[in-house]
């Protein structure tokens, strides 16, 4: 992501209460990665790569079309965490990414988040993803009029990384009328980074990133909305039902009714045809198991935590894969020693009063015959 309150220039008071909200997110989303990075996140790291890397899948995108850039950084010397001397999982970057518009114009914008991962086994190598999509700064699209645009990134003026030439063509008739739904900053923060939006907008919000969903069919700006609503829903789903077997019991037990479970499955089996670059689409690897457990589609839960641990062995999601698949099958395990006790409770009632009454006859009998001597 592109830091919408990354320029250095300022106009206006009305400019700086977006700066304040999108800096806050910045803000927000560092702190998160520092408490979940714990150890294996090299937090101190701002040196200079020996060389930087970009590139991209989308050689020509629509306007609108948000553009997902991979970053390598390629280091002269590992970083080795010093209790095991193994490289950092995580590191900083301080990379800004140029822009060079199709008249010629340079805008420059720092990148967003600010970890990058391992990416080879002696520490070498890091990468992370990127989208360009919106500048809250100047609240319009990075790459928001057609033309050639010329994109690099660096950290100095000495450590710039090749160049990309992205053809940007007109919107399509569906991704403009898509697009015209996200009428303010606030709709396109959402859409980037989800429930840290303004609360006090929260259900326009939604309600217009599901306009976006409806009118965009099977455009990219579409999957990503579907995307962002399945986890937003997965999250309330999670607050909701904070014990999670309880809920799957009483769900496959067809003692309740989720509509919002409905709509998370939904929208994340959108989102799942995402190319494989897009970075939320780890996530949703992560979250749809989840709701499919939940719906009874265990086969399906374990084969989308496989492809998590495949395609996404070194990220945040992909790492958890491989526990949340012990733990699927746990409660699998669980669910087939079940139906004899579920299924057949009028057998077991008889068996246990059978067994009573036996006992309750053979006790007799004792008392009996102990009179009768």
């Amino acid at each position: 992501m592109v830091n919408p309150g990354g320029k250095i220039k300022r106009k206006g008071n009305e400019t700086m209460r977006s700066i304040k909200i999108y800096s806050m997110f910045a803000y927000l989303y560092i702190i998160f990665a520092l408490t979940t990075g714990l150890s294996s996140t090299d937090r101190s790291y701002s040196g200079y790569p020996e060389e930087i890397t970009i590139l991209t899948e989308q050689k020509s995108i629509m306007v609108g079309e948000p553009l997902v850039l991979q970053m390598t950084y390629i280091l002269q010397k590992a970083r080795l965490m010093p209790a095991t001397q193994k490289p950092f999982s995580s590191i900083m970057h301080e990379a800004i990414v140029q822009i060079e518009d199709p008249n010629g114009g340079l805008r420059e914008l720092p990148l967003f988040p600010r970890f990058i991962h391992l990416d080879d086994s002696q520490g070498l190598r890091y990468s992370g993803t990127f989208i360009m999509f919106y500048d809250g700064y100047e609240k319009h699209l990075v790459l928001g009029k057609p033309g050639t645009y010329k994109i690099r990134a660096f950290v100095t003026k000495e450590h710039f990384s090749n160049t990309l030439n992205i053809s940007v063509q007109e919107a399509s008739k569906q991704q403009s009328e898509a697009l015209s739904t996200l009428s303010s900053p606030n709709e396109y923060f959402f859409l980037e980074a989800g429930e840290h939006g303004e609360p006090q907008t929260r259900s326009e919000t939604i309600l217009r990133v599901q306009q976006v969903i409806d009118q965009g069919g099977d455009i990219l700006l579409s999957k990503w909305a579907a995307a962002r609503l399945g986890i937003e829903e997965s999250k309330e789903l999670e607050k909701k039902y904070p014990d999670v077997e309880k809920f799957w019991n009483e769900y496959r037990q067809g003692k309740m009714k989720e509509p919002l479970l409905d709509q998370a499955q939904s929208h994340l089996s959108k989102a799942l045809n995402l190319p494989d670059e897009f970075p939320i689409r780890e996530q949703i690897l992560y979250e749809l198991p989840k709701v499919e457990f939940i719906k009874g589609n265990y086969k399906k839960a374990r084969s989308l935590l496989d492809e998590l641990a495949h395609k996404y062995p070194h990220g945040e999601y992909g790492m958890r894969a491989e526990k949340a698949k012990r733990e699927l099958l746990g409660l699998m395990e669980r669910e087939r020693l079940a139906p004899a006790f579920r299924t057949r409770p009028t057998l077991l009632i008889g068996a246990l009063a059978a067994i009573v009454v036996l006992l309750f006859v053979l006790l007799l009998r004792k008392i009996v015959i102990s009179r009768s001597k």
